[in-house]
């Protein structure tokens, strides 16, 4: 609702359009909802765990395992904001070739990001080289993930670690519980037989989905 994507027919299981709504929209509707009306606690707990901005899946994906909280199966990390655009500096711009850049998972005040690379084996080399380059211009800080780092626990837990470095977080060991939820969020969030050849990963398609044509038709 709050993301520029709806699962749909179509390609990767979703299509692109403008965002429904935001989390301070919703959170104002909820506010006039009377106290004790059947489901507001539980979509007020839902919308803490909400993110504005996402532009697929798989952001949406990250960033929830990313900053739910421990008991939920997340890392409890500060929550990021989704693709957020960076105004380049003149030095940081001749470098990219253009004014600004959007960063997937960004923490602005720390400096430090994190891009979802959603076709690991077909990648625009020469513009994801100039791409890092304007981004260490500008001295943000970003690790690129694909599919295969959110899949494995050990490598995930590594873009964890770097992101709480950053963000100043010290993390706790994971106790045998916490490890169960983590795998049972994952596959939860992420369903078993949705990798692509290329890297991408393709959503089946929910009961509520939407027809392509109808969802790429919103303004």
């Amino acid at each position: 609702m709050c993301g520029k994507y709806s699962l749909a027919d179509g390609a990767g299981g979703f299509v692109k359009h403008p965002a429904i709504t935001t989390i301070a929209q919703l959170e104002t509707y909820l506010a006039g909802i009377p106290k004790g009306t059947r489901g507001i606690k539980k979509a007020r707990r839902a919308l803490r765990l909400m993110h504005d901005n996402s532009w697929s899946p798989m952001e949406t994906v990250t960033a929830m395992l990313l900053a739910m909280p421990r008991r939920m199966g997340g890392f409890g990390l500060p929550s990021p904001r989704l693709n957020r655009r960076i105004e380049l500096d003149q030095s940081s711009s001749q470098v990219g070739g253009q004014e600004n850049v959007y960063v997937d998972l960004l923490w602005p005040d720390a400096k430090f990001g994190i891009e979802y690379n959603g076709e690991a084996y077909h990648r625009n080399t020469s513009r994801d080289l100039r791409r890092e380059l304007t981004l260490r211009k500008a001295q943000l800080d970003i690790v690129t993930l694909g599919i295969q780092q959110v899949r494995d626990q050990v490598q995930f837990r590594e873009v964890v670690s770097q992101a709480a470095e950053h963000l100043g977080v010290k993390l706790r060991h994971a106790t045998p519980l916490i490890a169960k939820k983590r795998t049972k969020l994952l596959a939860a969030l992420l369903p078993h037989g949705t990798v692509q050849r290329n890297g991408s990963v393709c959503f089946p398609k929910p009961p509520w989905s939407l027809p392509a044509k109808i969802a790429q038709s919103w303004t």
